[in-house]
């Protein structure tokens, strides 16, 4: 796992979000849990490896491949042993519906095999690849007006894929499958009480499903199975307490609902390779 351990659910909390209605910033080594929102959230490669996830559509992302979630999708990037840096843009879907007019992307994985196959001018492909570079550094030096400067380079984004990159309708009451919306709410309710005694069982019957079903969607559409996507959660939110607050170990084990100390420090290990009382030792020194 990388440093940045986070748990996105509303993208209006990402720390990168400038006008609330889109954010965008540099990441290393970047991991984070399968999750959702309304915003559409693109990934620029720049070095490195990442393993990808959109609905259930796995990729195995290299430098100068683009990631394109749509709004509702549930996905989840997680940045391989040989590490990675990447851009993410997050937005509003509402901020370019004049461009995408209620529609969204019907590819979410580009490199340049696609890019051949969708006849798409290699320089065009280059400026786009571009456009992602060049934001992180406009947001670094705080040029004047560069938020404006930063909205254009997002809108000649969407302008150039549009023109190769087709299209599907964003039907709002059509264009998400009842498996799909189980897996959302099952995410919701996941991040809504992790601190409380959660298992695969009773999350399955607030659905009236089978619990091997729901385990089936949960390696389909989260890539890992309940416990680990639970525990990974759990973890998540116990190093937002270490990082926010002076509670002690066992306040923040019991918060994240780790009812066993033994249990926390082993599962706390296994996702950052350091013990709960290690890590904080290293991230206030």
């Amino acid at each position: 796992m990388g440093d940045s351990l986070h748990c996105y659910y509303e993208w209006q909390t990402n720390q990168t979000s400038e006008r609330g209605r889109f954010g965008f910033g540099m990441v290393t080594n970047h991991s984070f849990n399968a999750h959702w929102h309304t915003a559409m959230e693109f990934a620029y490669i720049i070095e490195g490896e990442v393993l990808a996830c959109v609905d259930e559509e796995q990729y195995h992302a290299h430098a100068g491949d683009i990631i394109l979630c749509g709004r509702d999708q549930i996905h989840y990037m997680n940045s391989l042993e040989s590490g990675s840096k990447m851009v993410l843009l997050i937005f509003d879907p509402d901020y370019v519906q004049e461009a995408l007019l209620g529609r969204q992307f019907a590819i979410t994985f580009l490199n340049a095999a696609k890019v051949r196959e969708l006849n798409m001018p290699p320089e065009t492909f280059r400026e786009i690849q571009h456009c992602f570079t060049v934001l992180p550094y406009i947001k670094e030096n705080r040029y004047e007006g560069y938020l404006s400067l930063c909205e254009n380079y997002l809108k000649l984004i969407i302008a150039l894929l549009m023109r190769y990159v087709p299209l599907k309708e964003d039907d709002v009451d059509n264009r998400i499958s009842s498996t799909v919306k189980i897996m959302q709410h099952a995410i919701d309710y996941i991040i809504e009480n992790y601190s409380e005694n959660l298992t695969l069982e009773q999350l399955a019957r607030n659905f009236y499903i089978s619990p091997f079903y729901l385990s089936r969607l949960f390696g389909k559409y989260v890539g890992v199975p309940f416990k680990k996507y639970l525990n990974h959660v759990r973890v998540t939110e116990a190093i937002n307490l270490m990082m926010a607050t002076t509670n002690s170990i066992q306040s923040i084990a019991q918060n994240c609902g780790f009812n066993n100390i033994r249990t926390f420090n082993r599962v706390f290990k296994e996702y950052t390779q350091m013990t709960p009382k290690a890590y904080i030792k290293a991230r206030r020194s």
